[in-house]
C-alpha cells in the first residue's frame, strides 16, 4: 500500500513538474509585433518608452502584466513594458489548405479581433503583403492568416 501511494504522489510530482515547465516555455516561445509597439517602463500607456519594437521582430515575452500588457526582455537584458495588442505567439498549425492567398491593395489595412469595426484593432498590414483567407463572412469581411497571426480584416481590401 504504501508503494503504491509513493508511486502514485511520485507520479503527481513528475505531472505537475512537466505542466509548470510547459506554461514557463509559453513565455520563454517567441512572440512577434504584429504592429510597430513600444516599449514603456511600466504597464501603463503613458508609462515613459524606452524601446519599441518593429512589426515582424521577434519579443522575449517574460510574463504577462495583466490584461493589456506583456513584461518584455530587450536586448539589453533590461525589462519594460509593451502592449499585449501587438504582440502575439505565432499560431504554427493553421491550416492553409483550401485557402486563398490574397494581397492587400490599400496604403494599410487593420487587422481586428473580429469580424467588423466594432472589435479592437490587433495588428496592421501594408499595401502588398498577403494573407491566406481562411473564411469569408456575409458582411465582407474575412478571417485570415499570416505573420503569426490569424484575424480579421475587411475583405474588400484585399485583392
Amino acid at each position: 500500500m504504501l508503494r503504491k501511494m509513493l508511486r502514485f504522489s511520485l507520479a503527481a510530482i513528475v505531472m505537475a513538474a512537466i505542466m509548470i515547465s510547459g506554461a514557463i516555455q509559453a513565455f520563454g516561445a517567441d512572440y512577434y509585433a504584429t504592429n510597430d509597439v513600444f516599449v514603456r517602463k511600466s504597464a501603463d500607456i503613458n508609462s515613459e518608452i524606452i524601446s519599441g519594437y518593429a512589426r515582424g521582430e521577434i519579443v522575449s515575452v517574460v510574463e504577462s502584466a495583466g490584461d493589456w500588457w506583456y513584461k518584455v526582455r530587450l536586448g539589453s537584458g533590461a525589462t519594460g513594458y509593451a502592449s499585449a495588442l501587438f504582440v502575439h505567439q505565432p499560431e504554427d498549425n493553421v491550416d492553409t489548405s483550401g485557402a486563398v492567398l490574397k494581397t492587400v491593395n490599400t496604403p494599410y489595412l487593420n487587422v481586428r479581433a473580429g469580424a467588423s469595426l466594432d472589435w479592437l484593432v490587433v495588428g496592421m498590414l501594408m499595401q502588398g503583403e498577403e494573407v491566406y483567407v481562411l473564411e469569408t463572412y456575409d458582411n465582407g469581411w474575412v478571417k485570415a492568416t499570416g505573420y503569426g497571426f490569424t484575424a480579421y480584416v475587411n475583405g474588400k481590401y484585399l485583392k
